[in-house]
């Protein structure tokens, strides 16, 4: 008969390992969150030092200049609330929005003109892009000549 090793060794080892593990988990996160905090403070200083800006956020000074942009409320009684409401002009009022009336579906050439179902708005005009070789399968892109346009693509076979 074999000798009868002692269970408390094994378990003893075990709490020993299961301690170690527990530490060393909690030292680096003790760690990581110092840099977190750390990290917080930076960001923090250099945000309260920023001045608000006294203009429009915008790509151009001369958008900012001119008016609103897509998306932007408008009034619907100014026309020149939005960039460019002349005639013959991308942007105009259309329900108190900026709307690009050049490639809005819903705005499609005019106000409240919406386009169908497989339809763009491309230049202003609702086009089927499924099947324009002007516009297969999106706004300008053309097929070559001789080249049909199906379900959007060019010389589909």
């Amino acid at each position: 008969m074999a000798p009868r090793r002692r269970p408390t060794l094994s378990l003893l080892l075990l709490v020993v390992l299961l301690l170690i593990a527990v530490s060393a988990d909690t030292t680096s996160a003790e760690s990581r969150e110092g840099e977190t905090e750390g990290y917080a403070a930076v960001v923090r200083d250099q945000f309260m030092g920023l001045k608000p800006r006294s203009e429009p956020r915008s790509g151009s000074r001369f958008l900012a200049a001119v008016g609103g942009k897509k998306g932007d409320i408008c009034d619907g009684g100014n026309v020149r609330g939005c960039a460019g409401g002349d005639p013959g002009q991308r942007l105009r009022c259309c329900r108190s929005r900026c709307t690009d009336l050049l490639s809005s579906r819903a705005n499609c050439g005019a106000c409240g003109k919406r386009c169908g179902f497989g339809q763009l708005c491309c230049k202003g005009q609702c086009t089927t892009i499924a099947y324009d070789v002007k516009n297969c399968g999106g706004c300008g892109v053309r097929c070559q000549r001789g080249l049909r346009c199906t379900y959007g693509l060019c010389g589909y076979a």
